[in-house]
């Protein structure tokens, strides 16, 4: 069955809730009937998808696997194009049927909840990064104005960074590099980015920028200052042959010298494709940045679709941070055990990739 011109070159982000619980009603049923070597349900289209038996068997276990399964979808692969291809490759063109104006009815809803323009979207984008920061020091500080949290985040982003470059040191901090401190963030240029803009005054976040490119990143990792140890077993393993990622740790590369909240903004929503690796411990439930990571990432990702935030828990913790409600955690200990955390945490960080 041929697939309808509007679903082409678009996210399966853009589906609602009822479109995925028909999908999810079509294909959680298991069947024995096979199709060029597939049965025909959920099992078989992450089979066409060419998922691993290992990721198959988990799906098994979760009561909605269907809806696992497209949580998972990433690059060209989250197309509802390509869902429709491996819909047709499975045999079921009465799925095709039942939800090709459901698509259709859910990419017209997407197109005019769009910007007009990119000049809209990044007015709506920085109005929800300014709100953000500012409601996270509102939380802080009941008592101030917005002009004063503005304020209490430039000075407390300034004192926080010179107290990093004071205590630098490989002894203070086990991962960090020494970097000079440029007090000239703005540098005005038109060379292209890595990320293909042409931004006319683009900021120095990282020490990895080289003057003439933004350095890019699959994930930023989010953790307390005394779990620093965590993060750079975590470096060295991902950023290694064979997950060859390349992370953004703050404590190793942001520059310092301008307000610290404001360019972890900038740099997670624009360097690290909006995804947050965070490593759950005790410290981190007591982290103030922490908090303010998690919160941002929350903003970007409301309710948690685009699976973009990755909690890693590396030690039980009396309860669950009201921020982490409702997403899907990974448990280090127990997949360690079994073999595959590694690979099932560069599989979250690649998936679904801006």
């Amino acid at each position: 069955m041929e697939a309808p011109p509007e679903i082409k070159n678009v996210s399966i982000a853009v589906l609602s809730k009822p479109t995925k619980n028909e999908l999810s009603l079509l294909l959680n049923n298991t069947s024995e009937t096979l199709v060029s070597g597939h049965v025909m349900d959920y099992r078989g289209l992450a089979e066409i998808y060419g998922k691993t038996f290992q990721f198959i068997s988990e799906l098994e276990e979760k009561k909605d696997p269907m809806a696992h399964l497209l949580a998972s979808l990433g690059g060209k692969e989250a197309l509802l194009s390509t869902l429709w291809e491996k819909l047709g490759q499975l045999g079921r063109t009465d799925v095709q049927s039942r939800c090709r104006n459901l698509f259709c009815k859910d990419v017209l809803a997407w197109q005019h909840r769009k910007p007009r323009n990119r000049a809209e979207a990044e007015q709506i984008r920085n109005e929800k990064k300014r709100s953000t920061i500012q409601a996270f020091f509102k939380e802080l500080s009941p008592g101030l104005s917005g002009a004063a949290v503005q304020t209490q985040a430039v000075e407390q982003g300034d004192v926080r960074n010179q107290e990093m470059c004071a205590s630098g040191s490989s002894e203070s901090n086990p991962i960090s590099r020494p970097i000079a401190i440029n007090t000239r963030r703005e540098e005005k240029s038109s060379t292209v980015t890595k990320s293909g803009s042409r931004p006319s005054n683009r900021k120095i976040l990282s020490t990895d920028d080289d003057g003439t490119t933004c350095a890019m990143y699959d994930a930023y990792i989010n953790c307390a200052e005394n779990d620093i140890l965590l993060a750079k077993e975590m470096l060295n393993t991902l950023e290694s042959s064979p997950h060859n990622l390349r992370l953004f740790l703050p404590e190793r590369q942001l520059m310092p010298g301008g307000c610290k909240y404001e360019d972890i903004a900038d740099v997670l929503e624009d360097r690290c494709r909006r995804k947050v690796v965070i490593i759950l411990t005790r410290n981190y439930v007591d982290s103030e940045a922490c908090q303010f990571v998690t919160n941002f990432a929350r903003a970007l990702d409301p309710g948690a679709r685009e699976k973009q935030i990755i909690p890693i828990i590396y030690e039980d913790i009396d309860e669950t941070p009201r921020m982490l409600i409702g997403l899907q955690f990974i448990r280090k200990q127990r997949d360690e055990k079994r073999g595959w955390f590694w690979s099932k945490l560069r599989e979250a960080i690649k998936n679904n990739q801006r």
